[in-house]
């Protein structure tokens, strides 16, 4: 079963079912570590929408399309900072990654960008019963998680989202932060390679596939290759005024993430792409596809482009019985090399540094705004915050049996205020929990939304009869307060 295919059989199912280290650095952004865009500017035109869908599965249902942000319910001078309401039908790469900072994820199911979906005002991420890999794991369940990391950070503040998830013993919703530090590592070493292909007069079958080839030019680095593939969404880049700065929108959900290739010179990667082939094919005609590492592996490859004088070392496209050579291929650099123009070169390089920005030592925390289990059904939280790694050190203050009345969509809007040594949570804007101390955490953080599985209470007795299940996001926002410091 294709790809394609699986995430329309899924979606069909599930709507049936209701140690800090400095290192050179240089940060992307401001304070709020956004990249400008549409992180920098939440609405173009507050009140004025897009289409609304004529068409949406169930489990959309409840999903507000015309949402209008209201002031958070506390005291402050706060001002709307990021915000999501998921109109636009895609996964904003503005806003979001698939991941977080590190190749993993918790619990028992793995993170597939399959089982993640934009559309209809809300973000929908589902859980099921498939086997299959991520970041050098075998998992016998799939399910999905997103981030703001490297997009949009802030400390201090009030964050909020409104969530509904399904009553199903194994589900492990969370919405919360992580530190970002702004360490990224030395970022002016990291690349990414861009290629565009010619599908005028391409039909692919749909047995047959087609494979993206690619050869190695050399590695640097002793650590663990990442290397994912990502969809982009606009084809009108030109190989000699393309840059990291100037770089086209592409979908975070990638294609095919390799963890771990342990790839060396002359050897070839091949990745199957057959599903955006028949795509783009019957679309415009023409795919692009970038290649990067988004989980800070430190292990670089560089890839033979169209420029190589060996013809045979040059990126190809399979598909069926053509063989399509790239009619354009860059890299995309960051850093001191972000306005770079390398389309020229006669390699590709894909690395992404490794920085210690996400530390729960030295002043970070990890905020837990909701975090839920099926187990307890679909109007139950927790709240908690973890600080001092997850070891011997580690320390924790946990707000539990958070017991929410019902409602008659099922959402429920989880809040957090944190502010210099006091964090607060509130749910449907009622105040229900609080921790003050200086160890509050004063490191600028990043947003979080995952539907992992498993947990405690019993929650890792998964009941597969439940599942497909998940969790719908209608929207996530974050305020600042005009009279906090933003800078740390």
């Amino acid at each position: 079963m294709t790809r394609a295919l699986r995430v329309l059989v899924l979606s069909l199912l599930f709507a049936a079912c209701a140690a800090d280290v400095a290192a050179p650095n240089d940060p992307p952004g401001g304070v709020d570590g956004s990249p400008g865009g549409k992180a920098d500017d939440p609405f173009e035109e507050p009140g004025v929408f897009p289409p609304e869908p004529q068409e949406c599965p169930a489990v959309f249902d409840g999903c507000r399309y015309d949402n209008v942000p209201s002031d958070p319910p506390v005291e402050g001078d706060y001002e709307l900072a990021f915000s999501d309401d998921f109109r636009s039908g895609t996964l904003d790469d503005a806003r979001w990654v698939v991941g977080q900072h590190w190749a993993g994820i918790n619990g028992a199911a793995s993170n597939d960008p399959a089982n993640i979906e934009s559309r209809c005002g809300c973000l929908a991420i589902h859980a099921e019963r498939r086997d299959n890999h991520f970041a050098g794991r075998d998992f016998a369940y799939a399910s999905g998680e997103v981030s703001t990391f490297r997009r949009f950070r802030q400390r201090y503040g009030y964050f909020e989202a409104r969530i509904r998830y399904d009553d199903a013993r194994g589900l492990w919703p969370a919405f919360w932060l992580m530190p970002d530090r702004g360490r990224y590592g030395n970022v002016s070493a990291n690349g990414s390679a861009l290629l565009k292909f010619d599908l005028e007069g391409i039909e692919l079958g749909e047995d047959e596939r087609a494979v993206l080839r690619l050869t190695v030019a050399r590695r640097y680095g002793e650590a663990s290759q990442n290397i994912g593939v990502f969809p982009v969404l606009d084809d009108d880049w030109i190989e000699s005024e393309v840059t990291g700065e100037r770089a086209p929108t592409m979908d975070p959900r990638w294609i095919e993430n390799r963890f771990d290739p342990q790839l060396e010179a002359g050897d070839t990667l091949e990745i199957d792409v057959s599903d955006l082939v028949r795509q783009e094919a019957g679309g415009d005609g023409t795919m692009s596809v970038l290649l990067a590492d988004r989980f800070m592996r430190s292990a670089g490859v560089d890839f033979h482009s169209r420029e190589s004088q060996d013809r045979s070392l040059r990126p190809v496209l399979f598909v069926g019985i053509d063989a399509l050579e790239p009619v354009a291929d860059a890299t995309l650099g960051e850093g001191r090399r972000a306005d770079e123009r390398q389309g020229d070169s006669t390699t590709l390089s894909v690395m992404d540094s490794w920085g210690n920005t996400a530390s729960t030592h030295n002043g970070g925390m990890e905020f837990d705004i909701m975090e839920s289990l099926g187990v307890h059904g679909s109007h139950w939280t927790s709240h908690a915050l973890h600080w001092d790694g997850y070891g011997d050190e580690h320390q924790v203050f946990g707000v539990h049996d958070v017991d929410l009345d019902a409602t008659d969509d099922g959402f429920h809007v989880y809040g957090m205020r944190w502010a210099p040594g006091v964090v607060e949570w509130y749910v449907d804007g009622v105040m229900t929990g609080r921790f003050e101390d200086a160890r509050v955490s004063d490191i600028t953080s990043y947003v979080i939304v995952s539907l992992q599985m498993g947990g405690w209470d019993g929650n890792g007795n998964i009941d597969e009869a439940a599942y497909p299940a998940g969790m719908v996001i209608d929207w996530v926002r974050v305020y600042r307060d005009a009279g906090e410091a933003q800078d740390g």
